[in-house]
């Protein structure tokens, strides 16, 4: 008998599993936020089917397909705030928009290390932004590219040296010209692909995606 994968099951139910982003989690000794306190929170609040991938704030849930994305980032960033104290931007995509992140990957050809290939995921669409911030920017070996509402960003350098990602920075959640934004290596997008497709993301290296 055929197995449905998890996203598939979720929309039986009607609802539609979701990828929740949590902006700067875990990143400083101000903002440790473990996963396991973080999905009891989450379930109390009353979310369901929660899981998250590995430990910078990338959590899967079932919510009703009538709640759009943007009252799912309000509320989450609301519960974050009353469970722990903590102001946490928060960017939904759901597991169709999250596909079609991998899917439209520009950089494919270039074949670039994941830990050296990210994603900026924004709240509105980037472009004028990025053009604007990257104009006259010596790019070194950088490359970039806009899709939708995600900025790709191969930095075979590494991120900190990278000066598109210099010049980007990232949107404060106070710029209601482009809202939040949070960054996720490609590997770490694999991985909540992988995911959200119910493959087993065991044998992918944390740090970078590939198999081990």
């Amino acid at each position: 008998m055929p197995t449905s994968t998890p996203a598939a099951s979720s929309e039986a139910r009607g609802s539609i599993r979701r990828v929740a982003l949590l902006q700067s989690i875990n990143l400083g000794q101000h903002r440790k936020l473990p996963m396991a306190d973080l999905k009891a929170a989450l379930e109390a609040a009353g979310h369901t089917s929660i899981a998250t991938v590995l430990q910078t704030g990338n959590v899967l849930l079932d919510a009703p397909a009538e709640v759009a994305n943007s009252e799912l980032e309000t509320r989450l960033r609301a519960e974050m705030a009353a469970a722990f104290d903590l102001d946490v931007p928060t960017l939904v995509r759901d597991a169709d928009e999250w596909r079609a992140v991998v899917e439209l990957d520009p950089f494919r050809a270039l074949d670039p290390h994941p830990s050296r290939y990210v994603v900026v995921f924004c709240a509105e669409p980037p472009q004028e932004r990025a053009v604007a911030a990257l104009e006259g920017v010596d790019l070194e070996e950088d490359r970039w590219a806009v899709r939708g509402r995600e900025i790709y960003v191969s930095c075979p350098n590494g991120q900190i040296q990278s000066p598109v990602l210099q010049r980007l920075g990232r949107p404060k959640s106070s710029d209601t010209s482009s809202g939040p934004a949070t960054v996720r290596t490609w590997g770490t997008v694999l991985r909540v692909a992988a995911k959200l497709s119910g493959r087993n993301v065991s044998g992918l290296t944390p740090g970078d995606g590939r198999t081990s």
